[in-house]
């Protein structure tokens, strides 16, 4: 939840920012939101407890403005380890993010037992044990757009309709060096339709690994359109984010 005040004494009313929805498990319960600044808005880092497991771990979300949040994996980013390991039963986040040169830290408790008895038919609650652990993540690195098929199958992704108009597309991705990676795309106009000369069968093909690398077709890489979308092909790929610049 979120609230606000002008001086620290007078509050807002509660205001719930994230909470478990239909596409989780039933038992989701989230204790617990760590925050850290990005380009553009925030990540967090969410302590998830899984009530009929009795574990916690964390799982990563954003936000453009602190108050709208999205899980776009729902998958763990700290998962458990093994019971009676540190980390097993329980991990919890502490306060904030850290920023180091270019890797995000959360610093987080990692108990060795579980929150409780899992098979009780009464609260219970058990002595924690834990101790003091890190984990971090490649700074602007954390979700990419894959191929749910993976292999040699490839994915599209398409975004809105974008102000481009003068603009460069720039991403941040990386190609497979171990398959014949692959990242094409075209721009669309408000039509759906490709805009002329820059088409996929315009692209020029570009491998490797660049947090900024700008796009060009047959056309160019400036945007001759007001608004464009774009539609990325990705094959053994992976792609973090993209602006028009």
């Amino acid at each position: 939840a979120r609230r606000t005040s002008p001086d620290g004494s007078v509050w807002s009313p509660l205001e719930t920012i994230v909470q478990p929805d239909w596409r989780d498990p039933q038992d989701l319960q989230f204790m617990e939101l760590c925050l850290g600044r990005v380009t553009e808005g925030f990540l967090g880092v969410l302590t998830v407890y899984h009530n009929l497991a009795q574990t916690t771990d964390l799982q990563l979300a954003g936000s453009p403005n602190g108050r709208t949040w999205s899980r776009p994996s729902r998958e763990p980013a700290v998962p458990v380890r093994r019971l009676g390991d540190y980390g097993g039963g329980m991990l919890w986040a502490t306060r904030e993010l850290v920023e180091d040169k270019d890797r995000m830290y959360v610093y987080y408790a990692a108990s060795e037992g579980l929150h409780g008895d899992p098979y009780s038919s009464t609260n219970t609650i058990y002595p924690f044990h834990a101790s003091l652990c890190r984990a971090s993540w490649e700074k602007d690195r954390y979700w990419a757009a894959v191929s749910a098929a993976g292999g040699p199958h490839e994915a599209s992704l398409t975004s809105f309709l974008l102000p481009a108009g003068g603009k460069r597309l720039s991403v941040n991705a990386v190609t497979s060096t171990v398959g014949e990676g692959e990242l094409s795309a075209e721009l669309i106009d408000s039509e759906g339709k490709p805009i002329k000369g820059f088409a996929r069968s315009d692209y020029q093909i570009w491998q490797g690994e660049s947090k900024a690398q700008t796009l060009r077709w047959l056309g160019g890489d400036v945007c001759p359109a007001d608004y464009a979308a774009v539609r990325f092909y990705i094959k053994r790929a992976r792609l973090y984010g993209f602006g028009w610049i």
